[in-house]
């Protein structure tokens, strides 16, 4: 899924991957190879009551997409 990233590309992607994990430890992840892209949830919403956001790779960025981002309280306004 990632071998066809730049080595930058890649390391931001893994990171992410690894911050998301420490900051929601008891986080359920799905690799779609298919589509390319990694998926998190913890059975509150979004995709058959399963889904909280996706990580995407792509050739020059990454993606952080969150399901039903709208709904997010964002005060700092970084969303």
């Amino acid at each position: 899924m990632l071998q066809s990233r730049a080595p930058m590309i890649r390391q931001l992607y893994i990171d992410t991957h690894m911050l998301i994990l420490e900051t929601l430890p008891h986080v359920v992840y799905s690799i779609d190879c298919k589509d390319g892209q990694m998926g998190y949830g913890a059975r509150q919403y979004g995709y058959n009551g399963w889904g909280m956001a996706t990580l995407l790779a792509h050739k020059k960025w990454i993606s952080l997409v969150f399901m039903r981002g709208t709904d997010l309280e964002d005060p700092d306004r970084l969303l």
